[in-house]
């Protein structure tokens, strides 16, 4: 086991941010590029775009 199911199934707490971004991270599909804006703390925004589209 990798232990990312561990993550991505919650057993693992991980920032509010991180929830966002790791399920691409572990799908094993193509590279990404995102940018996800803090104000106090906390996430306000996530977008995402696909590398090589």
């Amino acid at each position: 086991m990798d232990g990312h199911e561990d993550l991505l199934g919650g057993k693992v707490p991980i920032g509010e941010g991180d929830q966002r971004f790791l399920p691409l991270v572990f799908a094993g599909g193509p590279q990404f590029h995102g940018v996800m804006p803090y104000a106090n703390g906390r996430p306000t925004s996530w977008s995402y775009s696909v590398l090589g589209r």
